[in-house]
């Protein structure tokens, strides 16, 4: 649980687009994950990821992100005990 007056996101990816150069350009919306009704068509989050070899292993690579900020919603928006 974060403390008092801190919040924190999960994301939702809502399109991916192979890019030119084999990586991909992922689209969501971020929510906070004691609010009922994350789905608000709010696309504020773009990542691009690539793919990359990691000691001899298959993964993916971070290479940008952008977020464009969501205000918290009010304490009457949250469900539980914990809040927002």
């Amino acid at each position: 649980m974060p403390a008092d007056g801190v919040g924190f996101t999960y994301v939702e990816a809502r399109s991916a687009e192979i890019l030119e150069d084999g990586a991909i350009r992922i689209v969501g919306s971020s929510y906070y994950p004691a609010v009922e009704d994350r789905a608000d068509g709010d696309e504020n989050v773009t990542a691009v990821v690539k793919p990359h070899v990691y000691n001899g292993k298959n993964t993916w690579s971070l290479v940008e992100i952008h977020a464009r900020e969501k205000p918290m919603p009010e304490p009457d928006d949250c469900e539980g005990d914990d809040g927002c």
